[in-house]
């Protein structure tokens, strides 16, 4: 899987990286109404909203990124722009799923060696996780 830095500047003439202003409430270029700017860790990007859908759908956008709203004319948390949080919260509840059958498993190994108590509270610990996972879902 490719890290998000890789993927994100190379994708598209909007893709084009852009020299990250200091200042998170400046921009160096403004976008136009269509774009939206995207600020990793290490670059600033020129974005469809539909590209950073894209992104946050396979995983590849953080929650913690800046991104450049521009109807709102501000900077924003990615996690706190509205198209994008419905997939910050899939990304999360699968993390739940992915925990609550990794549980599910060990209780199951620990209660064939014997230890009864804990694959116990291990298998109701999953059966939580698996309740969570379906209630973000």
């Amino acid at each position: 899987m490719n890290t998000p830095d890789t993927n994100l500047g190379t994708s598209s003439a909007k893709g084009q990286s852009v020299q990250a202003s200091p200042n998170p409430e400046s921009p160096d270029v403004l976008p136009n109404k269509e774009e939206w700017i995207l600020r990793s860790e290490t670059r600033e990007a020129h974005y469809s909203i539909e590209r950073l859908i894209s992104f946050a759908s396979r995983g590849h956008l953080k929650p913690e990124w800046y991104v450049y709203h521009p109807l709102l004319e501000k900077w924003l948390y990615a996690k706190d722009v509205g198209e994008l949080q419905v997939y910050f919260r899939r990304n999360s509840a699968s993390q739940f799923n992915k925990l609550s059958w990794l549980l599910f498993g060990v209780s199951l190994l620990l209660s064939f060696a014997g230890a009864w108590l804990i694959a116990s509270i291990l298998f109701i610990a999953a059966i939580v996780l698996a309740i969570l996972y379906h209630v973000k879902r």
